[in-house]
């Protein structure tokens, strides 16, 4: 790994000083030396922001920065701290509120490079934005969510509470699978559980958790995906659902290029792994969030994923299920959980491709539990002009240039 020193020049007091910082400013600062592929460092024209979505005047000036270890690389936006495997590296970095009040954590670089044996896992409590003079992402930069593992960075933002997936309806003979988790598609809707009439009169089936519901527009700020919603409730247990994907926005000045992946994966629903308990499956997490922001951008047999988990397979006391598998990078849907033989429904699948929206169990109503919904899909955004080329794949399909 190579980290260039960072240039400790200074922008004009046309920089906007909004974090009350003495260090110079990432922003294209006009015409200085006429070579476009430099910052303006020279102190020459005020400085100007080449972002839509955060104030590069505002953001200190990183080092060069290339993650070119055959190996992994550990971002958390919680705690600012990068890892190549378990060694601490020095990064420049800063934290932003956005408009709708989530603070995205900033990491500032001039020249970001990605190689191609190079994985980049990103984790945390907030949305990731890096901003960089120029880009080179030719491994993997990973926002995803896994299940019973990590959780994406920004994953399942405030916004998520008015548009939730449902719980799974309770029963001590069988719940209710859980709702399938939002975000630019619908989750999809949880199966019932428990038919025996003997052991849950009068209404002799649990409810199905309900579909989270998708937004009705792009999002203007940078959040991630939401999360999938838990089984109902037998003797005091339940079954998680699984995290919305993270969100990641990468902004060049100059050019961005992308030949790896870039994947924002919601995570798979959990299940039932006792005997003695029959609960329904969790629901599938919704795909996060991927952006891509450059005067030029180049795409080519790239992989970029934010698709929907699956959702976890209904139990039952005979013998346990399966978890929904994590949202897939590419455009094929993540499957739903197995259920337990006949007497539980299996989770659905997840979103991908053309398909937004999560799957819904469908089906007989079962003498056990009810699987997990699948996860709707995510957002991939390019603001610029994109061009692509290979066999490149992009799910769910990019939307370019929105307000």
């Amino acid at each position: 790994m190579r980290l260039v020193v960072g240039l400790a020049l200074t922008c004009l007091a046309g920089c906007q000083q909004i974090f009350g910082l003495d260090s110079p400013r990432l922003g294209d600062g006009g015409a200085d030396d006429g070579n476009s592929d430099v910052l303006d460092l020279d102190g020459e024209g005020p400085c100007t922001s080449f972002s839509k979505h955060v104030d590069t005047c505002g953001v200190p000036v990183g080092n060069d920065t290339q993650l070119n270890t055959s190996g992994n690389y550990y971002l958390s936006t919680t705690t600012g701290a990068l890892l190549e495997n378990a060694t601490p590296v020095t990064i420049t970095s800063t934290t932003v509120p956005q408009t709708d009040g989530v603070v995205a954590f900033v990491w500032s670089v001039g020249e970001f490079t990605i190689t191609k044996d190079s994985t980049l896992y990103v984790v945390g409590d907030k949305p990731l934005i890096i901003v960089a003079d120029r880009v080179s992402l030719h491994g993997t930069l990973e926002a995803s969510s896994f299940r019973g593992q990590s959780v994406g960075p920004g994953s399942n933002p405030g916004e998520c509470a008015a548009r939730a997936a449902g719980a799974g309806g309770n029963s001590e003979s069988g719940t209710g699978g859980g709702g399938g988790g939002a975000f630019q598609g619908a989750g999809g809707g949880g199966g019932k559980g428990d038919s025996n009439c003997a052991n849950s009169p009068p209404t002799c089936e649990a409810a199905g958790g309900t579909a989270g519901a998708a937004r009705t527009t792009p999002p203007t700020t940078v959040i991630g995906g939401c999360n999938g919603a838990t089984s109902g409730v037998a003797m005091s247990t339940t079954v998680a659902g699984g995290a919305g994907g993270g969100a990641v926005l990468i902004v060049a000045r100059t050019t961005l290029t992308v030949t790896g992946n870039i994947r924002a994966r919601g995570a798979g629903g959990s299940t039932d792994t006792s005997t003695s308990i029959s609960l329904g499956g969790g629901g599938g997490g919704a795909g996060g969030y991927i952006g891509l922001e450059a005067p030029t951008i180049n795409i080519n047999d790239a992989d970029l994923a934010a698709n929907g988990g699956g959702g976890g397979g209904g139990g039952d006391i005979a013998s346990t299920a399966s978890p929904g598998a994590d949202g897939t990078g590419d455009n094929t849907a993540a499957a739903g959980g197995a259920g337990t033989a006949s007497n539980s429904t299996a989770g659905a699948n997840g979103s991908a491709g053309a398909t937004l929206i999560g799957g819904s169990v469908t089906g007989a109503t079962p003498i056990g539990s009810g699987g997990g919904g699948g996860g709707g899909a995510g957002y991939i955004i390019f603001w610029g002009t994109v061009m692509m080329s290979g066999g490149t794949i992009i799910s769910p399909a990019a939307i370019s240039n929105p307000p």
